[in-house]
């Protein structure tokens, strides 16, 4: 196993504990202390699409209420708990040309780099949009499961 690897699982078994309010607070207090420099060269050092993403969704899930400026609401912790399990699922591969951003509503989406597909995830639900070789594609809110996330994201890949 190489270092990115046990890097990576390292991220990922620090997330299967973060529903220990405990555990989280420790783990978000180590994170909070290291300079953005130095987790931007952690990241580089260790290039996992996975480790990427939970390196972001643990900036985003520092913004309070209000954090656009008006009334912007924090992630929702089920929602933030919803991507974790679509994270834990899926390659790095199918994940290469994704980010994240968050909404003002507390739920997150995934965006593709070329910003023509878009996967907003909540706490229940999972919409999306795609506009894929000048077609437009999409569905309004279904119920979220790891399944049809993947589906969409193998949707997009093809």
């Amino acid at each position: 196993m190489n270092t990115a690897s046990v890097s990576s699982e390292i991220f990922y078994q620090l997330s299967l504990v973060a529903d220990d309010q405990s555990c989280l607070d420790k783990i978000l207090a180590y994170l909070k202390s290291l300079t953005s420099a130095t987790r931007t060269a952690f990241v580089s050092a260790y290039p996992s699409k996975q480790l990427e993403l939970l390196n972001k969704l643990s900036d985003l899930q520092e913004y309070e209420q209000g954090w656009d400026g008006e009334n912007a609401v924090p992630l929702e912790k089920k929602t933030v708990k919803n991507f974790k399990s679509v994270l834990r699922s899926v390659s790095d591969k199918l994940l290469d040309g994704w980010t994240i951003e968050p909404k003002i509503n507390g739920t997150l989406l995934m965006v593709s780099d070329d910003r023509n597909a878009v996967i907003n995830i909540a706490n229940d639900t999972i919409s999306y949009y795609m506009n894929k070789n000048g077609q437009n594609i999409g569905c309004d809110p279904i119920p979220f499961s790891v399944d049809k996330t993947i589906k969409i994201l193998t949707k997009w890949k093809a």
